[in-house]
């Protein structure tokens, strides 16, 4: 996996622990947020985050999902729910996604990188038959 490093716009959000004399930081990726991706923007990122009203046991599932959703955002063309699984694989396979290293309470998260060929990709799934219109 990759390790995240924001690549685009990013503030740092903290807040005091008076109990401990300190301050939670984190530095907040716009790409990696719903709605703040930019079509400047080389990447976007999913991120699977817990939730304790869902089952967590299949990540890959959740960041499947995940993807999906963003890859509705930021593509210029529509993408299809039932075609999640086969452009979360080949996607995966051609380095247009890429899985990040995470912890804490972020379950899973992937580098979308938005600077590669997904119009060709897609052709090419619609061509083999393995995606549908």
């Amino acid at each position: 996996g990759s390790q995240a490093v924001p690549d685009s716009h990013f503030r740092l959000e903290a807040t005091p622990l008076p109990d401990f004399n300190l301050f939670h930081a984190a530095l907040i990726c716009d790409a990696a947020l719903p709605g703040q991706w930019s079509p400047l923007d080389e990447k976007a990122y999913a991120l699977v985050f817990k939730q304790s009203n869902r089952d967590e046991t299949d990540k890959d599932a959740l960041l499947e999902a995940a993807v999906m959703t963003r890859l509705g955002e930021v593509l210029p063309h529509p993408v299809k729910d039932e075609w999640a699984h086969a452009m979360f694989t080949q996607g995966m396979a051609k380095g247009l996604i890429e899985w990040l290293r995470t912890g804490g309470d972020c379950l899973a998260g992937a580098r979308i990188n938005l600077d590669k060929d997904w119009t060709g990709m897609i052709n090419e799934l619609l061509e083999q038959s393995t995606l549908t219109v």
